[in-house]
């Protein structure tokens, strides 16, 4: 059986890594409406691998918890804009990579800007 490394470093088989909350139309409703306990059991299910990916991408732990915490906050908001096609963890990986990268993209951005400022 194949195990994987997940964010506490403890080995657990990879059935054990798939999702644990019912994602039946009144939980994704109640996220939708922003209730905390379904943001809560949320959070508690994808929180930590979502952690990984934006890692990742961000290079930095502070960065990558900022990110994570971005897309938790916004998540009601976006959920309008989920379809139900394909896996609900992948949609909300493909919306924290989107996060991370358009964060990269910003820092990047006014780090240009600031030098250019400096060099006149």
């Amino acid at each position: 059986m194949r195990s994987r490394l997940v964010l506490d470093r403890t080995a657990v088989p990879d059935h054990a890594a798939r999702a644990t909350i019912d994602l039946s139309p009144a939980f994704l409703a109640a996220l939708r409406a922003g209730s905390p306990e379904a943001l809560g059991a949320c959070y508690r299910e994808y929180g930590p691998p979502l952690l990984q990916v934006a890692l990742r991408l961000t290079g930095e732990r502070a960065d990558a918890e900022d990110v994570r915490q971005d897309v938790f906050v916004g998540l009601p908001e976006a959920l309008r804009c989920y379809e139900h096609r394909g896996a609900f963890a992948g949609w909300l990986r493909r919306l924290i990579t989107t996060h991370a990268l358009m964060r990269r993209r910003r820092e990047r951005n006014c780090h240009e800007v600031s030098t250019s400022a400096r060099q006149r």
